[in-house]
Parts: C-alpha cells; sequence; structure tokens
C-alpha cells in the first residue's frame, strides 16, 4: 500500500458530514495514518490529484455530483487507489454499482470504526500479497529467460551480464553471431528486462522481405501510395511504439532505405510511403547480423553513420564450437524442455552419444543442436544421432578438426596401417551406435566383403589408367606416389559427389564475383534461394576478396 513501510498510509476522506470525518481522523491518526478530508466532489478530485492517496473513503451523497459519479475518474486517475464506500444508503443496487466501478468494499452508515480498519488491513494485505506475487513471478520469468541462454562457458557469462547491464538504457543494441547461436533469443531478453518491457516487442527478419517492399513494412503506406493499396497501413516501427523493434538481418537493408532508418533513430519520426504527415514514433531498436560488418562498412554496402547509431551497445555471441564445454548443460536443458512438451519420458543420453556431440562442430550451432534433440525424441531413439553426425565429415568456417575415431585401411593389404580420404576405396570408420557396439560406415556395400577378406585393399596402378575424373575430383594424393588405386575398385559415387562440389563452387563464387557479393543477386542469378546460398557459402568457406 505504501511506497515504504516507514512512510505512513495517506487516506482521504470524502463526506460532507463533519462527524464522519472527525472520527475518521481520531481514530486514523499519525503516525499510521496521514488523513485528508474533502466536502464536494471538486475538492476531492483536486486532493486525490496532488496528494495521491493510497485509500478513499467516500460517500455516495457529496455535494457536486455524488460520490458513484467520480468514482471512476479517481481510479482513472490513480488506478492503484483503493476505494472503500461508505454511505447510509446501503440498498442492494448501490453496492453493486459501486462493485462494478472498482470500489474494493462497501460499509453502512452508522459504522463501527473498526469495521473500517479491518477492511483497510484486508486492503493492505492483498496489495502486499499481490505484489509478492508479481515480484516473484519477474524472477521466475527472469530465470527462465535466462535459461534460454544456458551455458556456464565464460563466453556465455559475459552475454548475460551484458544483457543485464544494457537493459536498463534506451540505447540502441547490435548483437552479432553466426546464424542459430541464439540473436533472436537475446534480443528478446534485451527487451524483456528494458523499462519498456510492457510495450510491444516488433521482430523484422531483413532478409524475407522483398527490396521492393521493404520501405512499406517499415514505415507504411497512405492509401493510394501504390496499386493495390486500398486502406493506409501502419509500419512496424509504428506498430512498435512504446516497445522494441527487433531487425534481423540487419545489412539485407538496401543501401538508399539506409539513410531514411538512420531519420528514424536519430529523430524518432518518419513519413510513410505516398505520405505527407510526420509520425513521431518512441521506440528502442534493436539490430542483428550475421554477415561481417567490416566487410560490408569497406565495400560500402552498409552506411558508416546507420553503423555508429545502430551500434550505441554491441554484443558478440559465441558460436557453438567455441564453448563445446557448455554442450552437455544444453542436451539436458533441451531434453527437459520437449520432453514435457512433447510428453515424452525423459531420458539421459549415453556417454557415447555425449562425446559424438561434443566432437562435433555443429554449423547450425544451438538451433541445429535443438532440432536434432526434438527428432530424437519424437523417435525415441538415440540412433538419430548417429544417422545424422555420426558420419558426418562437414565442418564450420575456422573451426579446429574434431576428434574423430580413427580412420583406417586394411594393413594387410599395405603392410601399415595409413589413413584412406573420405569416398576413397578402402576408407572405413568405425562408429559405436547406442549399445556400444560398432559398426563400419564409408564402404558402399557392393564392396564390403565377409569378415576375414582383404576390404578395400589398394593394389598398383600407374597414374595413367586412372579416370581424369578422379584427379580432377580429388587432386594428387599420396596414394599417387606409392600405391595407385585399382580402376575396378574406383568409388563412382565420390568422384561424382566432388566433381559436383568442384563445380557448384565455382559458379557460386563467379556469381558473388559477378555481383559484387551482392548474396541476393547472386541467388537470383543461380536459381536458388537466397537461405540457400548462404548454407552454401558456409559450407564452401567462401570469402570476398
Amino acid at each position: 500500500m505504501s511506497d515504504n513501510q516507514f512512510d505512513p498510509i495517506r487516506i482521504l476522506t470524502v463526506d460532507d458530514d463533519p462527524n464522519v470525518c472527525w472520527t475518521i481522523q481520531e481514530t486514523f491518526g499519525p503516525p499510521r495514518y496521514d488523513i485528508e478530508v474533502a466536502n464536494d466532489c471538486e475538492t476531492a478530485l483536486d486532493l486525490a490529484q496532488q496528494h495521491q492517496p493510497h485509500i478513499i473513503l467516500l460517500d455516495i451523497k457529496i455535494p457536486g455530483g455524488g460520490g458513484l459519479e467520480i468514482l471512476p475518474r479517481l481510479k482513472s486517475m490513480n488506478p492503484e487507489v483503493a476505494i472503500i464506500v461508505l454511505s447510509g444508503f446501503s440498498n442492494p443496487k448501490n453496492v453493486v454499482e459501486a462493485l462494478q466501478l472498482g470500489a474494493e468494499d462497501f460499509i453502512a452508515k452508522p459504522f463501527d470504526p473498526a469495521i473500517v480498519e479491518i477492511a483497510m488491513k484486508n486492503i493492505r494485505e492483498k496489495r502486499n500479497l499481490r505484489d509478492q506475487v508479481s515480484r516473484l513471478k519477474n524472477e521466475l520469468e527472469r530465470d527462465h529467460a535466462f535459461g534460454m541462454l544456458v551455458g556456464e562457458s565464460q563466453p556465455m557469462v559475459e552475454v548475460r551480464d551484458f544483457i543485464e547491464q544494457v537493459a536498463s538504457t534506451d540505447l540502441n543494441v547490435l548483437i552479432r553471431g553466426e546464424s542459430g547461436t541464439g540473436k533472436d533469443v537475446t534480443a528478446r531478453l534485451v527487451h524483456h528486462f528494458s523499462r519498456n518491457h510492457e510495450g510491444p516487442f516488433v521482430k523484422v527478419n531483413c532478409a524475407a522481405l522483398p527490396e521492393n517492399l521493404i520501405e512499406s513494412e517499415l514505415f507504411g503506406y497512405e492509401k493510394g501510395a501504390f496499386t493495390g493499396a486500398v486502406r493506409p497501413k501502419p509500419g512496424r516501427f509504428q506498430l512498435a511504439h512504446g516497445g522494441t523493434i527487433f531487425l534481423d538481418e540487419i545489412t539485407e537493408i538496401p543501401f538508399p532505405l539506409q539513410s531514411k532508418l538512420l531519420q528514424v533513430l536519430e529523430q524518432r519520426e518518419f513519413v510513410r510511403v505516398g505520405g505527407t504527415r510526420t509520425i513521431k514514433v518512441d521506440c528502442r531498436c534493436i539490430a542483428a547480423t550475421n554477415a561481417n560488418m567490416d566487410q560490408a562498412l569497406e565495400m560500402r554496402s552498409f552506411r558508416e553513420d546507420l553503423y555508429f547509431r545502430m551500434n550505441e551497445f554491441s554484443v558478440h555471441l559465441p558460436a557453438l564450437r567455441e564453448r563445446r564445454e557448455d554442450i552437455p548443460l544444453l542436451i539436458d536443458y533441451f531434453l527437459s524442455l520437449y520432453s514435457e512438451r512433447y510428453q515424452r519420458p525423459r531420458k539421459d543420453l549415453s556417454h557415447e552419444t555425449v562425446q559424438l556431440m561434443m566432437n562435433y562442430p555443429w554449423p547450425g550451432n544451438v538451433r541445429e543442436l535443438e532440432s536434432l534433440l526434438k527428432r530424437m525424441l519424437v523417435l525415441d531413439s538415440e540412433e538419430i544421432v548417429y544417422q545424422t553426425i555420426g558420419s558426418a565429415t562437414r565442418q564450420a568456417p575456422d573451426s579446429p578438426p574434431p576428434m574423430r575415431e580413427p580412420i583406417q585401411s586394411n594393413p594387410s593389404a599395405l603392410g601399415q596401417s595409413r589413413e584412406v580420404p573420405y569416398g576413397l576405396p578402402g576408407y572405413q570408420r568405425s562408429v559405436p551406435n547406442r549399445h556400444g557396439q560398432s559398426s563400419m560406415e564409408g564402404t558402399p556395400p557392393q564392396m564390403q566383403k565377409p569378415e576375414g577378406s582383404q576390404v578395400g585393399s589398394i593394389h598398383p596402378q600407374s597414374q595413367a589408367q586412372r579416370p581424369p575424373e578422379f584427379t580432377e575430383a580429388y587432386g594428387a594424393t599420396e596414394t599417387e606416389e606409392t600405391e595407385p588405386v585399382s580402376n575396378e575398385n574406383l568409388d563412382l559415387k565420390a568422384i561424382v559427389d566432388k566433381a559436383i562440389e568442384k563445380a557448384e563452387r565455382e559458379a557460386i563464387t563467379s556469381a558473388l564475383n559477378r555481383t559484387k557479393w551482392n548474396r541476393r543477386k547472386s541467388a537470383q542469378q543461380l536459381g536458388i534461394s537466397y537461405s540457400s546460398l548462404l548454407r552454401r557459402i558456409a559450407k564452401y568457406n567462401l570469402e570476398s576478396e
């Protein structure tokens, strides 16, 4: 009820009966209570505005309009105020109307002051309990929200500290990180702990909006602005008024439109497409990107002044391969979360499966891990993990090689143990399944031989006898100088796959160079989706020269 437990409770008595006012003042005086008295409606409204009482004792019959008439106005001025109606007209109609208008209690005259004190005590206890529940709810929401950024590694501790320090400000935030590292979650957490957390959170995926529509989506348009604009439409910035707007993939905003975005961030106003009226907006802007901002600035595809305006605070989200020690914690978190959501029994993974997941580079980061665990829970089998990543050889850019089981060829054929590249004849890999048993992967079924025979043996053969596709796909290998591979043992599928990958890499590189690394135009020229192009750029570790 009180802002501080040592402050007196402020009471406003609104009654034209002097005896009632005197009784209240004599019964509820300092230091516990601070009493103000009003004898008419106008004075009551003035005192309610000036003193912001915690409790109002309101009579129904007072000069200037009556208690029930000003009751809604008193509540609108201060929604937290508790109103107790005191009246000699205690018919059921008055009681029901008073409670419907927002009164906490109704006490008939003549009254015992002890009854009024009990009513005020009940109100205080109810408010204190509500405030306590609200605090606990906020703490639980905070703990759950931070649970979405699971991890005890130093990079994740720094990310959580950053959110706590920055959220309470109104400064713009730029979030960097690879796809799947949790940029969306981080943006929502910054909004959740900000001062405008009760306002809307509006997300805009700039990469998903067509270039010719992104301006109207961000700022809205007026009726008749273009063909099909039959009615005015508010933009995302206007919808985010009083809250937060999250611009995901900010580098995908066309260069000419970036100047208008800069104006909104600096002056907090804009004009709709086809309009003339200036619209004021008050919202916080959070942006995210997985692109190389330094490269975008150097190539002048992103305005430097806009970058400085967006980068008032910046945070980098680490890739999952950079915090492998958090993988067991993430596994436990997602298994608990989705086993409850999908109503599946909670099962712990075997040590071998966890170790396999620890060694995998996770190019899709936390999103890829989450997706894999969902499928595993639904299928109720750890085998999906081995089928998905058990024989994977792809590696994220700039990541250290994952720890894997030894790759062995047949030692009896060579006289010693040596490694054979993936896809070549003789490649074998022992991968444990969930029962601890080993199975061989990598050798095509037609090349597998019964136990005891030589599998994938390498026989002498001159380099001139090899098909030209072999050298083109793999380049020179150690076997060319020692013991060439037999033509009849060649893995044709691997040769074709390598040749396709080489041609695909060259086509993508050529398209990117032609468009000066405009990925959207490159995707259109190649006839593939924008997201497919991004995956291939990451797959081949392509970078602009």
